[in-house]
This record gives structure tokens, sequence and C-alpha cells, in this order.
């Protein structure tokens, strides 16, 4: 009984890891029904455990709803059966609070865990375990988007620097590219905030180099993943795709290189390596290629163009919307755009 409520935490902790609510519901209740039935035959501490394991689990799904409230009670909850903050399990669950209050944009508090989790075990010096490399990175980084969501970009681009640092040492290529994904996105809060647009020509080259790093893992991996990893490879790079669309003008060629590895992805291709320069060669003379992207900008989504003439020396971005606004477009008298959308919906078309 012991080992099968093992497997089914096991289970759930890693339906929570995919995103799979369904299975994770699955692997939770017949977690509780075990444990409710084998609690006469365990210890008071192990008990006790099994049911801090539960709530942090049950955290995890209510994560995944989005029924925030809930998930930071059971948070909570799972603290208090397991206080020791020399374990593991206080740190994942301090990490996953920090991780509930930031998709909630309570940056502060979020921050307030993270700090917490650098000052305590597994990462202080009195630790019965001592934090990995890539445990102890993860939390700076996070730490590192926190500072930034604040307002205080160079404590972030201290914070960020330094875990990009420390992957120098390693052969960790992909953590790497994260954290550089993480350095662009803080670049592009502080143009932002501040308007500089140095910081914006930074952000497009560790963009760059984050999509230099995802196309090498596309070719050489996306061909053994199974459908289910794949889309949760594409909904992973989600966020990066609609960090980089903002650049807008900045480097048109980026975007429309992007605009290609996203139809890769949605395509689950392996030509990932194609790029703008490709494309080109292979128009025929006289003649353009045209990418439409649509990205948000100032809490709207906004459609632009990114355009290859055969002749350019470079794309070029042109911005063309709101996508609101193209609702209203008038395409015959009476007759706009979101009409004939509607119509074509309501008909199943």
């Amino acid at each position: 009984q012991i080992y099968y409520l093992a497997v089914k935490k096991s289970l759930a902790e890693i339906a929570y890891k995919l995103g799979n609510h369904t299975l994770m519901c699955e692997a939770n209740d017949a977690l509780t029904v075990a444990l409710t039935a084998q609690s006469a035959n365990l210890d008071d501490a192990t008990c006790e455990g099994y049911e801090a394991d539960l709530a942090k689990l049950e955290g995890g799904r209510f994560y995944l709803t989005e029924q925030f409230d809930s998930a930071e009670y059971a948070l909570h909850k799972a603290i208090r059966l397991n206080p020791d903050p020399l374990s593991d399990f206080a740190y994942k669950v301090h990490d996953e609070l920090a991780q509930l209050y930031y998709r909630q944009e309570r940056y502060a508090e979020a921050l307030g865990e993270l700090e917490l989790i650098l000052h305590n075990p597994p990462f202080s010096a009195s630790s019965r375990r001592k934090a990995s490399t890539a445990e102890r990175m993860d939390i700076l980084s996070q730490q590192a988007m926190c500072l930034a969501r604040l307002g205080r970009h160079k404590a972030a681009l201290k914070a960020i620097d330094y875990v990009l640092k420390q992957y120098t040492l390693t052969t960790e290529r992909r953590n790497m590219a994260e954290a550089l994904r993480k350095k662009g996105k803080i670049l592009m809060l502080q143009y932002q905030h501040m308007g500089k647009a140095r910081c914006r020509s930074a952000s497009a080259r560790c963009y760059q180099e984050y999509l230099d790093v995802a196309k090498d893992y596309v070719d050489t991996a996306l061909a053994h993943l199974t459908p289910s990893e794949q889309e949760q490879f594409w909904v992973a790079e989600q966020p990066f795709i609609a960090d980089a669309y903002r650049l807008e003008e900045q480097d048109p060629a980026l975007l429309y290189d992007l605009a290609l590895f996203s139809k890769a992805l949605l395509l689950r291709g392996q030509r990932a390596r194609v790029d703008w320069h490709d494309v080109q060669h292979h128009m025929p003379d006289s003649s353009c290629a045209i990418e439409f992207i649509v990205y948000e900008r100032d809490s709207s989504q906004h459609i632009a163009a990114i355009i290859i003439a055969k002749q350019a020396e470079a794309p070029q971005f042109v911005h063309l919307a709101r996508v609101s606004d193209l609702f209203d477009l008038p395409l015959l008298p009476d007759v706009d755009v979101k009409r004939v959308l509607s119509n074509r919906v309501s008909s199943g078309n």
C-alpha cells in the first residue's frame, strides 16, 4: 500500500508538470481514497506527510483550472501540514506559491516567496541537501523577472546576468537559452518603462540567440516526440513568440524567421532551420513574400505584415491595424468583417 500511495503521488506530480488536469484529478482522487483506507495502518508522521503531499497536489490542480484562491489555500495548508524548512517539500511549495502570485500579477508577493527560498534550505549552507545548479538558477531567474515587473530593472539584469554566467560553465544550452529569453523580456520591460532604444535592440539579440537554440532542438528532437509532447512544446514557446513580436520594426528579419519557426511547429515539420534568406533565394524575380502576424501591444491585439522583396536587403515590418478595428471595415454596404465572420461561425463554415 505504501508503494501504491507513492506511485499515485508520482503520477499526479507528472500530470501536473504536463498540464494534464484530467489525469491529475484521477490520480489525486485515487490517492485520497487510498490514504483514507490506509490511514489506520500508517504512523502519524507518514499519514501527515501524505496529507501534505495531497494538499500540494490539490493546489496544483486548482492552479491548472485557474481557481487561484483555492490553489493558494491548498498550498498554505500543505505548508501547515509539513512546515519543516529543511525539506525539499517546503522549497517546492513556496516555488509554486511564487508562480501562483506571479500569474496573478502579485509580483511583490511572488518575490517574497522566492527570497524566502533563497535564504532558507535547500539553498543555505545548513541544508541537509544542497540545491542543484539548475534549481538555484531557476529560482534566481524567477527572481529577476519579478524584479523587472516591479520596475527594478537594474537589479533584474544583474540577477539574470549572474544566471547566464553560471550556465556558461555548464553544457545546459537549453537552460541558458531560457535565461536569454528572460533577459530579452526584462530588456523589453525596461524599454517599455524608459523608452531607451538600446534596450529593445539588446532584447532582439537575446531573442535571436534563443531562437537559434530552439531551432536546433526542433530539428533534432521534434520528430521523435509524440503528438502530445509536440503540442506541449508549442504551448511552451508561446510566451517567447508573443514577446518577440512586440519588437515590431526593430528587427523584421527576426520576426519573419520566427513566423517560419511557428509554422514548422504547427505543421509538425522538420524544417525549422529555414530562414528569410532561404525564402528570398527561391522567390521568382519581381515577387514578394508576406507573413502576417498577430501580437499584443498596449493591451490590445494588433496585426502586421512582414514583407520580403526579391531584391531587398532585409524584410520590412508594416503595422496594419488593431484587430478590433479590422472588424469594422466595410466589405459591402451594411456588411462589415465582423458580420461576415459571425455568419461563417454560426453556419459552421
